[in-house]
Formats: structure tokens, sequence, C-alpha cells
């Protein structure tokens, strides 16, 4: 170390404390609207240089040899030494890198206590917790897969085989496995969807039902039909049985060339049909077209509600009320061939 200097007496003549003073703790003011948050007291370096800057300064107050009022020392005065290699400049360089992590540190955690700056998915979680929000768990990706396979092909796609995605411009190829094993063949590609199937006219097998039947579907688009036609539905081969034959009215008719079939609609009749059988017609509808179909089910049951009470003129209204609910769920799902 070298000699006595002047920084005792307040004129350093040796240079040792040219450059240096004391920058820390550095202000920790953050206007409003930033994406981060600046919270460090200060960094490596200007730690290390206030340390430096404190050997020269740092005063101690202590009584007077005399007794009378008090003598400013400086006690580390004397510690000219500047160089790092210095055993003791090196333990304030030591202690200048541990403030420099605990700063950073701190940093990190005020960032992380503020939905704008946090960056960590567990501080988004945290926070959200505090009003009462919970993320939901991750969930994988899912798409439906279909296979081509080769002519004579038959057998099984084991479970977990590999499909990849076709990557547009700019982005990755997206990466799928099977979750259970499917069987193939190759007769199997030219499978389409059924799009039709036969309808029926009468779900008991009585001519009843055909009295308040809206709709029926002809195959083919060449019927010649016309509205004001009349259609005879007979149910029974004896010509002498007029019980097992009913007359409807066209009122409109509809050629359906996609479907190869035409649609004509009845005319409304219900003078000689008592409610209970009309309301079963539409109660059997609801059970075989729509099977599985939690909507159509309400409606049957709404309808069973009117059929079997005592008093069914007094649940009318009830009733009207639920199936037009109904009828708009039905609307806002998007189905087809829906009426009041």
């Amino acid at each position: 170390m070298s000699a006595m200097c002047g920084c005792a007496s307040g004129a350093c003549s040796c240079g040792c404390c040219d450059g240096v003073g004391i920058v820390t703790p550095v202000s920790e003011f953050n206007p409003p609207g930033l994406d981060a948050l600046a919270y460090r007291v200060g960094t490596h370096a200007a730690f290390f240089e206030t340390m430096l800057a404190r050997l020269s300064n740092l005063v101690v107050e202590a009584p007077a040899a005399n007794g009378i009022g008090m003598d400013r020392l400086y006690p580390l005065a004397g510690l000219t030494a500047r160089d790092t290699s210095d055993p003791s400049i090196a333990l304030l360089d030591a202690w200048a890198v541990v403030a420099d992590v605990l700063s950073f540190y701190q940093e990190r955690i005020a960032n992380e206590g503020y939905l704008p700056t946090a960056i960590e998915r567990r501080s988004i979680l945290e926070l959200a917790r505090l009003i009462g929000y919970r993320l939901r768990p991750g969930v994988a990706a899912s798409v439906y897969l279909a296979f081509t396979a080769s002519p004579d092909f038959k057998g099984d796609i084991p479970a977990g085989t590999r499909a990849q995605s076709i990557p547009g411009p700019g982005e990755r190829p997206q990466f799928f496995e099977t979750s259970d094993q499917l069987a193939v063949r190759d007769v199997w590609n030219a499978m389409r969807p059924r799009l039709t199937r036969p309808q029926l006219l009468s779900p008991s097998g009585s001519v009843a039902d055909v009295k308040v039947i809206d709709t029926l579907y002809l195959d083919g688009i060449a019927t010649n039909l016309k509205p004001g036609n009349a259609i005879l539905f007979v149910f029974n081969s004896d010509t002498s049985d007029a019980a097992g034959r009913q007359l409807r009215m066209v009122e409109d008719v509809v050629a359906q060339a996609g479907d190869k079939r035409t649609e004509v609609t009845l005319v409304e009749n219900f003078d000689d049909v008592d409610a209970k059988t009309a309301l079963q017609l539409y109660i059997d509808k609801a059970t075989y077209l729509f099977q599985g179909s939690a909507l159509a089910l309400d409606v049957a049951q709404i309808l069973v509600a009117v059929r079997d009470s005592f008093d069914p003129k007094s649940l009318v209204p009830l009733a009207l009320a639920q199936l037009q609910e109904k009828l708009n769920v039905a609307g806002a799902r998007g189905f087809s061939r829906i009426a009041a």
C-alpha cells in the first residue's frame, strides 16, 4: 500500500480519489405505461465505484482528545490502493458482484408483481387468482384424419400413427398421432355418408297418421304433380275397406334435382282428427326421425304432457311458449325445415 495522502485533511494530492463518487442508490422512479420497471438501486460498476469513493470520504465523528468538541476522523484514508489485484479492493469487487445479483433479482420480482410487466406464466396465474380466476390447463390440439388405403389393402392402422400438416407460408408443420387403432379396407375409400332414408308415413301403422302428415317425399323429379291434385293413401288392398284409405290434397310441389326427389307439401286438414291423434304423430316423429337428439326429446316430452293431461286445454298456453323456445333454439343452431 502507498503512504498516507492528504485525503484526511480534505485535499487529495496523490489522485487516489479522482473519478469516483457515491452513485448509489439509483432513483427507482418509474413513469406510468412502461413495459418493464427499472427497480435496481445500482449495477456492479455503480456499487464498485461507490465503495471505492467511501474509502476516502468515510467520516467518523469521535470526542476530541481534550474533551472539548468532536473530531472528524477518516479511518480508511490510509487505504490508498485502487488496483483490483489488491486484496482489499478485490473484496470490494466481490461484494459489488453480490449487490449486482441481489438488485437484479429484486427488479425481476418487482416486475413480476404487475400484470403489464410480468413475463412468467406462474406470475400471471397467481395474479389472476387474486380476483378468483383460474387458468384452464393446456389441452393438446385435436383434428380428424381421413386415410385413403392403397388398392387391395386390408389391415389396421395402429394407435400412435403419426400424421403431419402441410404448413403455409411462414408456418411450421404440426404433428398429430392417432388415438385408437383403426381398421382399414380399400373398398372403404369410396364410402359416402347417407343423405336420405326411407320416409315413414305412419309410425304406428295406422291410416289416422296420414291425416296429419305435412310433407311427402317422392323418388325422382318427374311426378307430374301440381298444386290442387289429390293423393290417395292406401293401407289395405281390400277395395271395399274405406277406412284403410285416406285422400289428401297437394298444396305445393318442389322438385329437388340435387337429391333426385320431389317434396310435396300437403294441405292441412285437422277437421276430422282428434287432438290426441295429432299429438301422437308428432311425438312419434320426434322419436324415430331424430333419435339421440336432446332437442327433439324435449319437444316430445312437452307434447306428451299435453296429451296425458286431464285438462289438455289448460296446458296449451304453457306448451306453446315452451315449443316457441325450442323453435328459437333450433333456428339459432341452423336446423333446416323447421316451422311453428
